[in-house]
């Protein structure tokens, strides 16, 4: 299941100690393919600790929060969570917009500048959780 996949990648990313000091934002995106998935694969299948109502996208959604959340070891780390659905194009521009403004305010907030906040590359992130993640698998593996 993806989903138990994303939460264990999730709580690999928490794990990583150059990433502590960085605000955390968790996009849950295709929402609307969510909404029509639970229907006919209800979320108790996969997490039969879910006592939602089966075919109920708020509560199944609030339980996936609820689920990544609890990865977060970090009381003084805050998570940001947006939803995003994958046909609307507006929608997906405005969180866009929303996860800059959040990631620019909590850089300000931790003592950063203007210019760090503004050179914080999705893609940079990208290759260095990349690369990490690689690091910690082959030292997993030479144990």
């Amino acid at each position: 299941n993806q989903m138990v996949e994303s939460l264990l990648l999730f709580e690999s990313l928490l794990a990583i100690w150059e990433l502590k000091l960085l605000p955390i934002v968790l996009i849950l995106n295709k929402l609307d393919v969510f909404r029509q998935q639970i229907q006919s694969n209800p979320l108790k299948n996969w997490f039969p600790d879910f006592v939602g109502r089966e075919k109920d996208p708020k509560a199944a959604l609030s339980y996936i929060v609820a689920k990544f959340k609890a990865k977060n070891l970090d009381d003084k780390r805050e998570i940001s969570v947006y939803f995003t659905d994958a046909t609307n194009v507006e929608g997906c521009q405005s969180t866009l917009r929303a996860i800059e403004d959040t990631v620019m305010s909590k850089t300000f907030e931790s003592g950063g500048s203007r210019r760090q906040a503004a050179s914080f590359k999705i893609s940079d992130l990208g290759r260095f959780i990349g690369n990490r993640l690689k690091i910690t698998e082959s030292h997993d593996t030479e144990s």
